[in-house]
């Protein structure tokens, strides 16, 4: 069995995808769909911080990387060295 890029993907509780979608962090990514989805999830969050706002952006974020896992390989190792 092959491991698959999304492996190294952290769980949607870990704090460092609060950090990815607020802005707190600011990593260089490659992909455009996904640099859009960070930008967009960084207004939304600052429009509305709560705490059912930011899981279900990390959700979609999350799901959008399991979903594309070899065209998210670079960026899922950038965003959780």
């Amino acid at each position: 069995m092959t491991n698959s890029p999304t492996d190294s993907l952290p769980p949607i509780s870990d704090k460092r995808w609060e950090a990815l979608v607020s802005g707190e962090i600011v990593p260089e990514v490659k992909m455009l769909a996904l640099r859009i989805m960070l930008s967009r999830s960084n207004i939304s969050i600052r429009e509305d911080p709560s705490p059912t706002n930011m899981q279900k952006i990390i959700k979609e974020i999350y799901q959008f990387l399991r979903d594309n896992p070899q065209t998210a390989q670079a960026d899922i190792a950038a965003l959780f060295k």
